[in-house]
């Protein structure tokens, strides 16, 4: 029997500074096959069981999720690998999630410097490998370390990138594109490479998917991985959610005729099809949510009985004049 006597409890510095660290409203969830909500830092924190610890323009805490019995105590017993920030343990199968913190979050907006992205998802995997991790787990939402759910072992330790790296191997700094997968798609932006990279990882995984909701799950899960550690502005979340779901309805429906090598009988013109009908449902989804911040504004116009012209509704929307004159002068 391992002796768990060295290990103690979350303490109010590591609660501290988790809680200074996260978004303003943060993903969250009491049961994640009910979907994700958005709450205030506070009532996430407080109320709910599964959390986003990270904001989505940085990376300050990196989460390995290892699904065996032990695993919160493998990494010190076992693999002789630095010590977690903080462990959260399921009680009813011992998995667990570790977390490392970093001294220096990786910023990861558009004009973010790429080599420190670059080098953070190498570390991410070189240390995924080392652990076991779950290689598929996309990292947006841990077990929230504050909820009494979990039991939690706290080591306060923090990193920076150069300290983690040492720890493990690191074997590449680029995303390794399975067999076949097209290059030039990666130039196309984000949508096609997610599209790419997803349909012929769907050809390798449709054999062990009972039906096509279990493949559309796998899909989701894999994408969302790649979108967060390849794009330093991912999609959103319901992007990745459209992409996955045409990718399984195709690969489902074609299922008996493409074999996991990846050859298939359906045609490139039927792909494209399916590339343009998800870029139009983009484009829908977009459209849609910045109709939503103008109707927003122009409701805060008039509860302020402020006078509403295209160019304010323009400046409190955070759009342009132009794309007003040009997709909603309906709403005017």
């Amino acid at each position: 029997m391992r002796d768990y006597s060295i290990f103690h409890t979350f303490s109010a510095e590591t609660k501290n500074r988790l809680f200074n660290n996260l978004p303003d409203k943060p993903y969250c969830s009491n049961n994640l096959k009910q979907g994700l909500q958005i709450r205030s830092k506070k009532t996430a924190f407080e109320k709910y069981i599964y959390i986003q610890l990270n904001k989505y323009y940085a990376v300050c805490y990196l989460t390995f999720d290892v699904d065996r019995e032990g695993a919160g105590a493998e990494w010190y017993f076992e693999l002789d690998l630095p010590a977690p920030t903080f462990v959260t343990i399921n009680p009813e199968n011992l998995y667990a999630h570790l977390v490392y913190e970093l001294f220096t979050p990786v910023l990861l907006w558009e004009n973010a410097r790429q080599k420190p992205i670059e080098w953070l998802n190498a570390i991410r995997r070189a240390w995924t490998e080392a652990l076991g991790a779950d290689a598929g787990y996309n990292g947006l939402i841990s077990k929230n370390p504050n909820s009494s759910h979990w039991h939690i072992l706290d080591f306060n330790a923090r990193y920076d990138l150069g300290e983690l790296s040492e720890a493990v191997t690191i074997k590449d700094h680029h995303y390794q594109t399975p067999k076949g997968f097209r290059e030039d798609f990666a130039g196309e932006g984000r949508n096609n490479f997610l599209f790419e990279v997803g349909r012929f990882y769907s050809y390798r995984k449709k054999d062990s998917c009972k039906n096509e909701t279990a493949l559309q799950d796998v899909l989701f899960t894999h994408l969302l991985n790649v979108n967060h550690t390849e794009f330093a502005e991912p999609l959103p979340m319901n992007e990745v959610r459209h992409i996955a779901k045409s990718i399984a309805k195709f690969t489902w429906k074609y299922r008996n005729t493409i074999s996991g090598g990846y050859e298939r009988k359906t045609t490139d013109e039927e792909l494209k099809k399916i590339r343009i009908a998800n870029a139009h449902q983009t484009a829908e989804i977009k459209r849609l949510a910045t109709e939503g911040k103008i109707k927003k504004a122009i409701d805060t116009f008039l509860r302020a009985g402020r006078r509403i012209t295209k160019a304010g509704i323009a400046r409190e929307a955070g759009v342009s004049r132009q794309a007003i004159n040009r997709y909603y002068s309906h709403l005017f």
